[in-house]
């Protein structure tokens, strides 16, 4: 097959990467004046809509009308049924509620609530399964949003794929930071920064953050000032007391931070919050203070992600502290995963119903290894030929020289073989018909929907 040129890219590639770079940097330029007057004007509903799950929709539907005025902790009470919760998951619900309600009581019960006025400060900690991304998205997020208004929750996470799961933001779009320094002198505001963080921060009253011990104890100092610097003057606050326990976080009344303690930290680890603070940075230092005002900690114990009993027995010896020994049928259940040792078609039957799984390693390349093995068992499970399409890279900022020609650059690029230095691209990519992809910002609008999954299609 011979290799062929795309023709819906514009006058030049050169036109094209010029407009896609335009583009990305207007994209980044826009996130620092995410404020009314630039946003689409959208009803009360909508607002509330683009924090809750479909399912969290249709729960709130089902809300008899008038329950509300019955205070917090009736509303928490059908939707901890409603989302059916065990006892473990409710217990930490039933906390929040309860002080919620007490303080909706002392305020004269009104429709909404004020968003100012420290109430509780909980984390939430527990193992993968058991059941802490349901309780934000089902129970805490629907309870938030019915008493301090559609903008009444902030939610965020270290991570994208995180904040993906809560249908939140970024820690770093949560407090409009760049990619710049996290020291102090670093998070002063311009007037544009500053007015899309009261856009987002002013009428909070509850904030929720998941997989918090992932995130870098700066990180979660710089979050907490500029959602300060972003409610000082609607509600008359003292910056300098921002780390003050009753005024951390611009005062929200409510901050619940979910994780599992025993995850990997962050990259380097030293940043993380569970590392050892000597020689740390004053802002990481602050992060610290700031973290441990915690009113509560409630460890979440049940699995209900998983049926297998004794993998559920394994999973819970891993977290004792100092170690727990493992039965011998427990210990033989676990040397059974490994199938290194067994025949290529006892592997393949073992595997099989993994076509699709999603791969990872802590290696690039095992990544680039793995992208070409899991396309090919995508294209054989669907039955559908696989395309090859190899990157060409271009050079916008090239030196007038009739030497370094697409041709020639494109050479000398292709010839380093450590992605480091190629801004982590592999150098082909392999997609069939109908192949799920998830598309990232690496891709910028408008030419593609960045950072979602779709299917491709190849015409």
């Amino acid at each position: 097959m011979l290799p062929t040129e795309n023709q819906n890219l514009g006058g030049s590639i050169h036109e094209a990467l010029e407009h896609q770079a335009e583009t990305a940097e207007r994209m980044r330029k826009q996130q620092e004046k995410e404020t009314p007057r630039d946003a689409v004007v959208v009803t009360e509903k909508e607002e509330a809509v683009r924090l809750l799950t479909e399912e969290a929709v249709k729960l709130l539907d089902r809300m008899p009308e008038g329950l509300a005025r019955d205070g917090p902790i009736q509303v928490a009470a059908f939707l901890v049924k409603e989302a059916t919760l065990n006892m473990d998951q409710r217990a930490p619900v039933a906390l929040i509620a309860h002080d919620m309600h007490d303080a909706w009581v002392k305020q004269g019960r009104p429709e909404r609530m004020s968003p100012v006025g420290r109430i509780l400060r909980m984390l939430l900690i527990g193992g993968g399964g058991c059941g802490k991304s349901r309780i934000i998205n089902l129970v805490l997020t629907a309870l938030f949003i019915q008493f301090w208004g559609p903008r009444g929750c902030v939610k965020a996470a270290p991570s994208n794929k995180a904040a993906r799961g809560i249908l939140g933001k970024t820690l770093h779009v949560a407090s409009k930071i760049a990619g710049c320094s996290l020291n102090m002198s670093n998070l002063r505001c311009s007037t544009n920064v500053l007015q899309a963080l009261e856009y987002l921060w002013v009428l909070c009253g509850a904030y929720i953050i998941d997989e918090a011990p992932q995130g870098a104890a700066a990180l979660y100092h710089a979050v907490a000032l500029r959602s300060s610097y972003a409610r000082a003057s609607a509600h008359k606050l003292e910056l300098a007391e921002y780390a003050d326990p009753n005024q951390s976080f611009g005062a929200i009344p409510i901050g619940v931070e979910c994780g599992d303690e025993l995850q990997l930290p962050p990259v380097p680890a030293s940043a993380g919050l569970f590392a050892d603070p000597v020689g740390a940075s004053t802002e990481h230092l602050a992060g610290l203070e700031l973290f441990k005002q915690k009113d509560y900690v409630y460890r979440l114990r049940t699995m209900k992600r998983f049926t297998d009993q004794t993998l559920i027995e394994i999973l819970t010896k891993m977290r004792v502290a100092g170690g727990a020994k493992l039965r011998n049928d427990e210990w033989k259940a676990l040397q059974n995963t490994d199938i290194t040792k067994l025949s290529v078609e006892k592997q393949k039957e073992r595997l099989k119903g993994t076509e699709l799984w999603f791969q990872a390693a802590p290696t690039w390349a095992t990544v680039a290894m793995a992208q070409v093995i899991r396309a090919r068992q995508s294209a054989t499970q669907a039955g559908a030929p696989l395309y090859i399409c190899p990157a060409t890279d271009y050079v916008l900022n090239r030196p007038d020289n009739r030497r370094l020609s697409d041709q020639y650059l494109a050479e000398q690029i292709s010839s380093v073989p450590n992605m480091n230095n190629t801004g982590r691209l592999p150098s082909i990519g392999l997609w069939h018909i109908g192949m799920d992809i998830r598309l990232t910002n690496t891709v910028e609008g408008p030419e593609a929907v960045t950072d979602s999954t779709g299917y491709v299609s190849i015409h």
